[in-house]
């Protein structure tokens, strides 16, 4: 089975429909990201990567709408682009920032741009808390997938969004072991939880139960967060 046909499969079993350059865009930015030459993900295989990098981001964007009336994205801690540059291709309207302190993978990031011609896409490789730091209250969205435990993501996150921004952060299995951490930090950090979707999606190895957590912060006083480079992993908010 070639790429193309691979695709089809996989988008049609989520009743997934795209027009055809945009599907042409998620194909390639899928096989550039297999087979670039830094690594960038342990997922080698075509329907896989499919799977775990296409649907896991798309899916719930599709049946909730989450990204409407959306000016300014960040994605923090992008690696090889999931969700930012799938969002890009889907969504080419949004300013999308996506923050990445490895060279390496930034310098993916920037390639990825330039071949795919996403033009709203802005690389910046920085530090997140250094971001973070010169860019509160910014952005409508804010997002990070694989990042952090809960309460760690949301230090890199929360301060980063307005008013009425949000904040969407994609977990696993492990959220529910999570929530004690998550309860302290949103006490920290004057916000809470909007919303809790659960979503479900299957590869040929195992049924993949997700959910995407939506959070909001009452108003835009958070001055001292996130802390310095390397504090908010070495001494997590859900700890204090």
């Amino acid at each position: 089975m070639n790429i193309e046909d691979s695709f089809v499969k996989v988008m049609e079993k989520y009743s997934l429909q795209f027009e055809n350059e945009v599907k042409n865009k998620l194909i390639k930015y899928i096989d550039m990201l297999l087979n670039y030459p830094v690594n960038l993900t342990a997922i080698k295989n075509y329907e896989d990567a499919f799977e775990n990098h296409l649907v896991d981001v798309i899916l719930p964007l599709k049946k909730l709408d989450l990204l409407k009336n959306i000016n300014h994205l960040v994605d923090v801690g992008s690696g090889g682009g999931i969700p930012g540059v799938v969002w890009s291709i889907l969504y080419p309207e949004i300013k999308i920032n996506l923050v990445e302190s490895v060279g390496k993978k930034a310098k993916a990031l920037e390639y990825f741009k330039s071949e795919l011609k996403l033009k709203s896409i802005f690389v910046h490789n920085k530090r997140i808390e250094e971001f973070g730091q010169k860019n509160r209250n910014k952005f409508d969205i804010a997002t990070c997938r694989a990042l952090a435990r809960t309460d760690i993501a949301l230090e890199y996150t929360i301060p980063l969004i307005n008013k009425e921004g949000r904040v969407l952060l994609f977990k696993g299995k492990n959220y529910e072991d999570e929530k004690p951490y998550e309860k302290r930090a949103l006490e920290i950090l004057n916000s809470s939880i909007q919303n809790i979707y659960d979503y479900t999606y299957s590869t040929e190895k195992e049924e993949k139960q997700r959910v995407i957590i939506v959070y909001n912060k009452k108003e835009n006083n958070i001055k001292d967060f996130p802390r310095s480079n390397g504090v908010p992993s070495k001494k997590p908010l859900g700890e204090m």
